[in-house]
């Protein structure tokens, strides 16, 4: 299937954009890596930008083989990783300093991958020299709207789940179904609790921007309004309306198979009996595997199917399960061993459940963290399969009785409905791509090298006025022909102010909170100052802006001011706030490292 993404001319406007250098930010399973890398891949090879993947060691081998270059983030395996999600917000708190330097070397190697930093190059490959002209991320990778605030480039981002606000829908994440605002804003809270000391160290020492508030964090994805593409089907869950234009929903991944030749036996013993049951984990580990591992199988057993059991990273002794209705494998493609098996036993990642989906296979669903859950109940809701069965609860009676259900009549015609609806959908990288690229587009419209229209232009020389890029501006410093001092940096983008609060009541008791959470270090900063005055001053100032919070929050009525203008007010006084907190802190040195910016 041709898409107008992997057309080479991609229309007139896509035809004549400069040839960029993308990064993809991305970490987590593999399941969670394939569909990015099949958007790098169109990217790549039918619009020839340079792509770098920036993702854990583990998948170097994965990104190398599609021939992306790639770029390491680290320590941090993706395995403890997905492991730690299991424990719940109780276990991976006392996790929590070891947590935080694993974000903050990703955080770096995020942003070096932007920058040239050899950091993350392989051993033994010497990349040409790269400068990021636009960035594709995941939303989970926490600096990218710093990377692009910063650089003054494009961003795109990627969902494989909902993590933007709707009133309509609960967030992929939370352990609550409720729709409301507060269940969002904890789940981002929890996240940013994670980073926060070590991803404010990194924009401030590395990145050299101001730290952020948590009130920032939680309203980033409200008012940036950055692009997203979404990568499931509308057919199983379509865009809410209360999302804007900036997001769209492109489909699944679903990549061209590769010739597949199975072990012989493997062939025979599917063929000496019914369709066995599939089931498989993925990526995921969990606490108790063997003891789940034995129910779910001895429920297969008790309806009278085999299985066929894909190993994944469980990490136990397989050993223990080898039995004549059992048949072990390492890894097998899912779109040649799916029409070969009645019905999927699966953990609910993306990869695994919309490729079922696709080849109209009914799914017991046993979701174990992360948006699985929440993957679970659409799928449960759109009648392709019973109800999910609880990790904590499961039992080999729970599982036949859900085997069973799974192989109704009922059931097996949703499924089949299903299959024929996402079969007819253009995969979503064809989309994702073609989305992304008019991103960049929009931003670099005007974005050419005047010298070498072929190239970004990344220079503006001021005294001409002309738009050089890299590669044009350094030929004419090093020939004497024009100086660097005279050369500014081009901000082909820029995001909306990151320190400010994002909506109107995060605005006021964001402020109110600051004002009285900062009391006891304002008291302590006193000490420092030079003189009375000073801190007479200095108070005067703090109490002109908590006058001003009561005044924005009780004089909406008095005065008739438009609504509008009331909720402008209460952003406002946060922002006076933060002024004056950031005032006393740079007169006490011991109480902020300050560093100075310049302005390009």
């Amino acid at each position: 299937m041709e898409s107008p993404a992997t057309n080479p001319s991609g229309g007139d406007a896509l035809a004549n954009m400069p040839k960029l250098n993308i990064v993809i930010m991305g970490f987590g399973s593999r399941g969670d890596l394939e569909p990015t890398l099949e958007i790098a891949k169109i990217l790549q090879f039918h619009h020839g930008h340079r792509v770098r993947y920036v993702t854990h060691e583990r998948h170097r081998p994965l990104v190398q083989a599609a021939g992306i270059e790639f770029y390491s983030l680290g320590r941090a395996d993706p395995r403890v990783m997905i492991f730690r999600r299991s424990l719940g917000a109780a276990g991976m708190r006392k996790l929590l300093p070891q947590i935080q330097d694993e974000f903050f070397e990703m955080g770096q190697r995020f942003w070096g991958a932007c920058i040239d930093d050899p950091a993350g190059v392989p051993e033994g490959t010497s990349p040409e020299p790269f400068v990021a002209d636009a960035i594709i991320a995941t939303m989970t990778t926490f600096v990218h709207s710093s990377a692009a605030a910063r650089m003054g480039i494009p961003i795109h981002l990627q969902a494989n789940n909902p993590r933007i606000y709707s009133k309509y829908l609960p967030h992929s994440q939370a352990e609550s179904s409720a729709t409301s605002r507060s269940v969002v804003r904890n789940v981002h809270s929890w996240f940013f609790f994670m980073l926060n000391s070590g991803l404010n160290r990194l924009r401030v020492d590395t990145m050299g921007l101001e730290t952020f508030s948590p009130i920032w964090w939680t309203s980033q994805f409200f008012r940036f309004r950055l692009p997203c593409t979404n990568l499931w089907s509308p057919h199983l869950l379509p865009k809410p309306a209360d999302w804007g234009d900036e997001i769209d929903t492109a489909g699944f991944v679903f990549a061209d198979p590769e010739p597949y030749t199975p072990p012989v036996e493997l062939v025979k013993w599917l063929e000496s009996g019914d369709e066995p049951i599939y089931v498989g984990f993925g990526s995921m580990s969990f606490p108790n595997t063997e003891q789940v591992l034995h129910a779910v199988f001895d429920g297969i057993a008790k309806s009278g199917r085999r299985i066929i059991f894909a190993k994944g990273w469980c990490g136990i002794d397989f050993e223990l399960f080898r039995r004549d209705d059992i048949f072990i494998v390492d890894e097998i493609p899912h779109h040649w061993l799916f029409p070969r098996v009645a019905a999927v036993v699966i953990h609910m990642g993306a990869g695994t459940f919309s490729q079922a989906l696709k080849l109209g296979k009914p799914i017991i669903m046993i979701p174990i963290a992360g948006d699985q859950p929440f993957w679970s109940h659409r799928v449960f809701q759109a009648g392709c399969s019973p109800e999910p069965i609880p990790l904590e609860s499961i039992t080999a009676d729970l599982v036949a009785a859900r085997v069973q259900e799974a192989l109704s009549p009922e059931i097996g015609q949703n499924v089949k409905l299903m299959a024929e609806k996402i079969s007819k959908e253009e995969p979503g990288q064809f989309k994702f791509a073609k989305s992304a690229l008019n991103t960049f587009q929009q931003a670099y419209a005007e974005g050419h090298c005047d010298l070498v229209p072929g190239r970004v232009a990344v220079w503006k020389h001021k005294p001409s006025g002309s738009k050089l890029s890299t590669m044009a501006a350094s030929i004419l410093v090093s020939d004497g022909l024009i100086r660097q001092a005279d050369l500014s940096l081009i901000r082909h983008v820029k995001l909306p102010d990151l320190k400010a609060p994002g909506d109107p009541i995060s605005g006021i008791f964001g402020g109110v909170a600051l004002l009285g959470g900062r009391a006891l270090s304002l008291l302590k900063a006193f000490r420092g100052l030079a003189t009375a005055q000073e801190a007479l001053e200095l108070f005067k100032r703090a109490a002109h802006v908590a006058a001003y919070a009561v005044t924005a929050a009780s004089g909406a009525n008095e005065r008739d001011q438009p609504l509008e203008e009331y909720f402008r007010d209460a952003s406002f006084v946060a922002c006076q706030i933060h002024s004056c907190h950031g005032e006393y802190t740079n007169r006490v040195p011991s109480l902020h490292l300050k560093v100075d910016r310049q302005e390009d």
